[in-house]
């Protein structure tokens, strides 16, 4: 009696950043791109913001399906991985979750019924679309023009789910430039 190998599934996630983009209803093709960014400055931008994640970190949640992985491609003069700015926010809304005590695979799950139009077409927009940048603009247009009326201003966005836990909470404060212009 010979035994025979089972087929498993690999164990680490090969989805990249470009499997994850939202397909367009009407062209059928994937969003445009944007600027690319290596995996440095993706860490340096959530620093920055005030979340703290390792590279050793970051790469385990592409592993596990948490993160999508990166694309390598030219960049800046060499062949680099590298990813859409929207990674900052999946970073960061994968960092919240997981202290909340959310586990990976509640994570995963969560992420990939997200990116499904059939199941989430708004929130998954929101999350992977590359026109997030645009609104984050207008919120700084807003911050700034309030600032100039009103003096030093905070802008906070929070998302919470249906038990009222807040999911994603992120504060911008704005300094008054005296430009009405912005």
């Amino acid at each position: 009696m010979t035994a025979t190998k089972e087929k498993r599934e690999p164990k680490t996630n090969q989805e990249t950043w470009r499997d994850w983009m939202p397909v367009s209803e009407i062209t059928g093709e994937r969003a445009e791109i944007g600027d690319l960014f290596t995996r440095d400055e993706i860490l340096q931008e959530l620093e920055k913001r005030g979340i703290a994640i390792n590279p050793e970190t970051f790469r385990s949640w592409e592993k596990y399906g948490l993160l999508p992985r990166a694309v390598r491609q030219w960049h800046n003069g060499a062949v680099r991985a590298v990813y859409p700015s929207w990674i900052v926010r999946t970073a960061s809304i994968t960092r919240s979750l997981l202290d909340k005590g959310w586990s990976r695979d509640q994570i995963k799950g969560a992420m990939v019924r997200l990116r499904d139009p059939t199941v989430s077409p708004t929130l998954g927009k929101y999350l992977f679309d590359v026109t997030l940048s645009d609104v984050y603009r207008a919120i700084d247009q807003w911050g700034y023009a309030f600032s100039d009326l009103w003096g030093k201003t905070t802008v906070t966005v929070t998302v919470t789910n249906e038990q009222g836990e807040t999911v994603v909470a992120e504060s911008r404060s704005y300094e008054p430039t005296g430009n009405s212009s912005h």
